[in-house]
């Protein structure tokens, strides 16, 4: 997507309203009311955000974030309104319109909040990302949030996954990584003897890991996956040494 940094005046009419994105559960007729009369005051509203994308004949333009500021206009009987232009398709403003409005205009309501991440988790393609990453775009702090709302509308979680390494971006399925649990583990080990080097370097080898995670990796392993598999590590090491533990107090009696 190519940013054009132009600020113009754009007819409302050639917004396609229909087609644009609005991610909020609803428009305040009073915010509109506020800005109408400030508008009507001489007041100067910050330019809306509109995508303009290149169809035969001309171009479409999709707005993205602006919808108090464009009815607002709309009800003191302008037909212009200063516009943020970026080149890009409905879909890259909806992308757009999904991180909106966090630190602007009306505060967020849950079902907006909700209304962002369900465009995530309804798409082909943005389902796939990870949670943390949904609500990086979403804006949203918590990444449990992704799953409350899979739970409340019954969205299965993707079992494939969207991975980003060495600057190329791959679809992985995840019901493949992650290896072993620490059941598997503890039947592996269940017969194993004792071994004392192995029980000490427990500690050292998932020290390890968390430098391999949290530095090596931190450019391509979000940091919510790399704390999930560091914890599933430090889980079956866990097992891994209490069953040699175990076998070496049998061992002595």
């Amino acid at each position: 997507m190519q940013e054009s940094h132009a600020r113009i005046w754009l007819d409302i009419a050639k917004i396609d309203q229909e087609h644009s994105v609005q991610v909020r559960e609803n428009t305040d007729p009073q915010i509109v009311a506020q800005y109408a009369e400030a508008l009507s005051a001489g007041e100067h509203l910050p330019p809306v955000v509109v995508f303009r994308e290149k169809v035969t004949g001309g171009h479409k333009y999709y707005l993205a974030d602006g919808w108090h500021r464009l009815k607002a206009h709309e009800a003191t009987g302008r037909n212009k309104i200063e516009v943020k232009i970026h080149d890009g398709t409905q879909r890259d403003a909806k992308l757009y319109a999904i991180g909106s409005n966090a630190s602007h205009g009306r505060q967020r309501t849950l079902i907006d909040k909700e209304r962002a991440i369900l465009m995530l988790l309804n798409d082909p393609e943005w389902s796939k990302l990870n949670d943390a990453e949904m609500c990086r775009k979403a804006k949203i702090l918590s990444p449990n949030f992704v799953n409350q709302v899979r739970e409340k509308y019954g969205i299965a979680k993707s079992k494939e996954r969207l991975i980003t390494r060495h600057g190329k971006t791959q679809l992985v399925d995840i019901t493949r990584l992650g290896g072993r649990d620490k059941m598997d583990y503890a039947k592996i080990f269940k017969d194993a003897p004792f071994d004392e080097k192995l029980s000490k370097n427990i500690t050292r080898v998932i020290k390890f890991f968390e430098t391999f995670c949290f530095e090596s990796v931190r450019q391509s392993l979000p940091k919510p996956e790399a704390v999930r598999l560091r914890n599933q590590l430090v889980a079956g090491l866990a097992e891994v040494e209490n069953r040699l533990l175990t076998n070496k107090i049998k061992a002595k009696k």
